[in-house]
């Protein structure tokens, strides 16, 4: 017998059957109340009680083929699960292994490339060489300003956070704020620290949030601007002066610092226009 939800309801409504009919010949509503005397003054005679133990018999036969069957069943569940984690734990061996095949690869190439490039440079102007140190850290920033690209900067948020009077830290206020913004997809947090040196006269030092993907990190910032017209109440600050940042390193800041020194100086000049910076200039709006 093979074991399926259809045989097991099926011999669940043979129980149901035989429980009845004991139910009715000793006129009781539950089974578990019947009594010896109970039949005996129904009438119930031995060829009756003879049938029943009958049916009973036969019913806890095919119960027995049904566990049977159910434990079989379990087994080779069980065989096929572990068979798939084994497969699983393999899969994930090779994958790792293979990261660690390409990064080795990659390590190799790029320190063949910077020894070959600085070869190159030091025969085309002796004068002017650049040491391999050097451009192992040009290399060492370019990976630093990809990592940094799947980190984003929050400003507004009070160093003692309270909601309902009751204190929170950066690991509430970040999913509370995703909430808010109405993503396409929950992105997957990776780190979450405040940045900076803690001041006794600071509002809060900005929190620093790395996220898994860089695409996440731009759909956060990309809508950042829904939190102006947010309304939370039960927080000590308030969620539409939370302002939003990519991880800038300290020449964009620089760079950054310079556009919004000029954005106020065209604002001044002429405050009834409305301006913005994208892609590193002061725009106006139509």
């Amino acid at each position: 017998m093979e074991f399926s939800v259809t045989t097991v309801n099926a011999l669940e409504g043979k129980m149901l059957a035989v429980s009845e009919t004991v139910s009715k010949l000793a006129n009781c509503a539950k089974l578990e109340n019947v009594t010896v005397d109970m039949l005996k003054q129904r009438g119930v005679t031995k060829d009756i009680l003879a049938g029943l133990v009958l049916q009973m018999v036969g019913v806890i036969e095919e119960s027995k083929t049904v566990l049977k069957a159910a434990v079989a069943k379990s087994d080779e569940q069980k065989s096929e699960i572990l068979d798939n984690q084994r497969t699983l734990i393999q899969t994930q061996q090779e994958l790792i292994q293979c990261k660690t095949d390409k990064l080795d690869l990659v390590q190799k190439t790029v320190e063949t490339e910077i020894k070959t490039f600085s070869e190159v440079v030091k025969m085309n102007n002796p004068g002017n060489s650049m040491s391999t140190e050097k451009l192992k850290n040009v290399v060492r920033s370019a990976i630093t300003d990809s990592d940094r690209s799947k980190n984003f900067l929050i400003f507004g948020a009070n160093e003692e956070m309270l909601c309902e009077g009751m204190q929170i830290d950066e690991e509430h206020l970040v999913p509370e704020m995703f909430g808010l913004l109405e993503l396409t997809q929950y992105p997957v947090i990776e780190k979450i620290q405040r940045v900076g040196e803690k001041k006794s006269n600071s509002n809060g030092r900005p929190i620093k949030v790395t996220l898994r993907s860089a695409i996440a990190v731009h759909e956060v910032l990309r809508k950042a601007k829904a939190l102006k017209s947010t309304n939370v109440s039960g927080f000590n600050f308030h969620f539409s002066k939370l302002y939003l940042s990519p991880d800038r390193s300290l020449d964009e800041r620089k760079s950054r610092q310079k556009l919004v020194q000029e954005m106020k100086g065209m604002i001044t000049k002429d405050s009834s226009k409305r301006y913005f910076i994208r892609n590193d200039k002061v725009c106006v709006a139509d």
